[in-house]
């Protein structure tokens, strides 16, 4: 029991640890959206320019060899052009899916509102409750559409915060768990 305890134990360091970096990631998230598009772009293009260079690389290497490498080529200059504006244009990644969500939650909204329209012609008091979330995500999805890069924020802020709550909830789980650790153990070797 003495190999299970000490397991246990490494588990527990293991998750602390793990819930602390996420912490300090998502607290990241929160109060830094701007530089967290930045890097994510930045890391995107950097991806690009490496595909693209492979891809022109290996066209050149064997370009005799194979009609279908021109293909290649092709991949290996779009790649590179996709990464150097990711890089030096950071909003260009951010603006597409924000854009995209934007129209999902417009189509959406205008579909819950006219069913809370239908619910108020049958007289019944849960119009409002479906009425106010569809006007408010309706609202959300203009903001995305009309300015993706603020839509882009929000989402990262809205990711570090759960990933804040997730950490907090795992670190106080974890002082839950280590307070209990030897009822914990009695538990299991019965």
């Amino acid at each position: 029991m003495i190999d299970f305890k000490l397991g246990f134990k490494k588990a527990f360091g293991m998750s602390i640890i793990t819930s602390i970096v996420f912490l300090a990631i998502g607290l990241f998230l929160l109060t830094k959206p701007d530089a967290t598009i930045s890097i994510v772009s930045l890391t995107i293009g950097i991806l690009f320019i490496m595909i693209g260079t492979n891809r022109i690389s290996k066209y050149i290497k064997n370009k005799n060899e194979y009609n279908f490498l021109k293909l290649d080529l092709t991949i290996g200059i779009i790649s590179i052009v996709l990464g150097s504006i990711l890089i030096y244009n950071n909003r260009a990644i951010v603006s597409i899916l924000p854009f995209v969500l934007g129209i999902y939650f417009i189509v959406n909204s205008i579909t819950k509102i006219q069913y809370a329209i239908e619910l108020k012609k049958y007289n019944t008091n849960k119009w409002i409750s479906a009425l106010v979330p569809a006007i408010m995500t309706l609202i959300i999805g203009f903001v995305f559409v009309v300015n993706p890069f603020k839509g882009a924020k929000i989402i990262t802020q809205i990711i570090g915060l759960f990933i804040v709550l997730y950490s907090l909830t795992d670190i106080i789980n974890y002082f839950l768990l280590k307070r209990n650790f030897d009822k914990i153990v009695t538990v299991i070797e019965e």
